[in-house]
């Protein structure tokens, strides 16, 4: 059995969407903020340095990157006086380092540079032309003469530079650049991130609060209008006093589309009774047309022949015949009987349409048949004044479809004409079965029509076999017709006697081939074996 989905109340759905609301929206709100501020904090730290950087040169005596040639074109004094008012400078511009470069050869060195306190202390700063190990794109400046922003790691730390390409009088290029410690940055981005965060849980807090008010105002019509349609079905569709009292408060009340839903509602209870009372008298008439057709089946299978063998004493035949309609009547017909001692007559026939209206056409044809065989006449003259009589106050313009056949069971031959029916099949013994070749014939019941009679003789043990195109249009799920094909192939493997084994297995090949399918027109199988006098 399939579990039952756990009830959630309309109120905490609402509160939480709101809450999903909120929190997606503040943590959009946060991202894009940090994001913003992200932003200005990296491009306020590289329009610092860009200017860091682009003061070394004034920084520096006039001249000073045109005569250096090698370590010893500067003085110490003079490096250690430009290294004092350097790193004067980078404290002023708010950078951790300012310097310049030179290439000579593969080689990068320090022409000038600031220093830390620490170096200061310690006397450890970085002497004049100190070989530099520059990364790649350090190197590329020289070349290309482009500017690099961008994080660089090295021996000196890890920082955020700028690097930005000069030349001398000359015209060779020299390097100089700013940097500021990858910290210093990450320090003002995780204060940014917290004070992102306040903010969003402030304006999560404000949106949570506004939200539950807003759910608890929505959900309350709601949830009354609910409990009072579930008492309403409790109490088998039958309103009280109280719930048209609740409803039409809601309905006076709430002046928007729960207003709307609670009006609607008592609206729709009241069609609901009338419409049950409907259901009542509809029901009592189904039921009703139900029994009046259960009778009708009864009544259409009681004209067909339904006892088999159906004559115990004869011997040189057997036949047996069923009958499926696919509503509670149907339009198929088989009928026989013995016109006198020595003849049989025997048919089939598929009256168009179904229900009720080709039920009636098939008892008639049926009784004019029985009615009209004669052993003097051909089987084409019986036919013949079976569809006089049907085209006669034919209004519907309904037809029938008829093989049928005059077996003399003393001699073997048997006589028959065709109505615009399937060929039966006929199964000599000790051979496979083939179609019965027979006259072409019209359609029963719209248009004179000269039918004809052709003969055959059968052998002791030769059997015909009749049937309705239920058999070969039966369908399965994919909609694919049995066929003449399958039809035949199931004959040839099935048992041939008595007739009512070949029958019986034809039908149940049907059934297992549609697989439950619903069945598309009614079925019929006769089948009649020769045994000789």
């Amino acid at each position: 059995m399939k579990e039952q989905p756990r009830f959630i109340s309309i109120r905490r759905k609402i509160m939480l969407a709101i809450f999903l609301i909120s929190l997606f929206s503040t943590i959009a709100f946060t991202f894009h903020a940090y994001t913003i501020q992200r932003e200005e904090i990296y491009n306020g730290h590289i329009n610092q340095l860009k200017v860091a950087a682009l003061a070394v040169p004034h920084l520096l005596p006039p001249g000073f990157h045109d005569r250096i040639v090698d370590e010893h074109s500067v003085s110490e004094e003079e490096h250690l006086e430009i290294m004092w008012m350097m790193t004067a400078w980078a404290q002023d511009a708010g950078v951790s380092f300012v310097y310049s470069f030179v290439r000579r050869g593969d080689e990068v060195f320090f022409t000038s540079t600031s220093g830390t306190e620490e170096q200061r202390r310690e006397g450890t700063w970085v002497p004049f032309f100190e070989p530099y190990e520059a990364s790649d794109e350090v190197l590329a400046i020289f070349d290309t003469s482009v500017p690099q922003m961008d994080a660089e790691e090295d021996e000196f730390g890890h920082f955020l530079s700028v690097v930005l390409p000069m030349t001398n009088q000359a015209g060779e290029v020299y390097l100089a650049g700013a940097d500021v410690y990858i910290d210093k940055v990450r320090e003002q981005l995780q204060a940014t991130i917290i004070h992102c965060i306040v903010i969003g849980l402030i304006v999560f807090g404000i949106m949570s609060a506004v939200g539950i008010g807003f759910s608890n105002r929505v959900a309350r019509p709601v949830i009354t209008l609910a409990d009072q349609t579930k008492r309403l079905s409790d109490q088998g569709f039958a309103p009280d006093e109280a719930f048209e009292e609740e409803t039409n408060r809601i309905a006076q009340t709430s002046s928007d589309e729960v207003g709307r839903l609670a009006a609607a509602t008592v609206q729709m209870v009241r069609k609901l009774q009338d419409y049950i009372e409907n259901i009542k008298l509809f029901t009592a008439a189904k039921e009703r047309i139900e029994s009046e057709l259960n009778i009708a089946r009864n009544i259409q299978m009681s004209f067909l022949p339904k006892h088999f063998p159906p004559y115990p004493g004869v011997t040189e035949f057997d036949l047996y015949a069923m009958l499926e309609p696919a509503r509670e009547v149907g339009g198929d017909l088989y009928d026989f009987f013995m016109l006198d001692d020595d003849h049989l007559f025997f048919g089939v026939g598929d009256v168009s349409g179904k229900g009720v209206p080709s039920a009636l056409f098939m008892a008639v044809t049926k009784t004019l048949f029985k009615g009209m065989a004669n052993p003097k006449d051909s089987p084409s003259t019986i036919m013949t004044r079976v569809n006089d009589e049907l085209r006669e106050s034919n209004e519907a313009l309904m037809f029938v479809t008829v093989f049928c056949g005059v077996l003399n069971i003393r001699t073997g031959v048997c006589h028959y004409s065709n109505a615009g029916h399937n060929p039966p099949v006929l199964l000599r013994k000790g051979q496979d079965p083939t179609f019965l070749d027979i006259p072409k014939g019209f359609i029963l019941g719209v248009e004179e029509f000269a039918y004809a009679t052709q003969s055959i003789t059968l052998q002791p043990g030769d059997q015909i076999l009749l049937y309705t195109d239920g058999v070969t249009e039966a369908m399965d799920a994919d909609k694919k017709l049995f066929g003449d094909a399958r039809m035949m192939d199931t004959i040839k493997q099935a048992p041939k006697d008595p007739p009512r084994k070949l029958v019986e297995t034809l039908m149940k090949s049907v059934h297992a081939y549609a697989e439950g399918e619903p069945q598309s027109d009614d079925v019929t199988i006769l089948s009649v074996a020769y045994y000789g006098a």
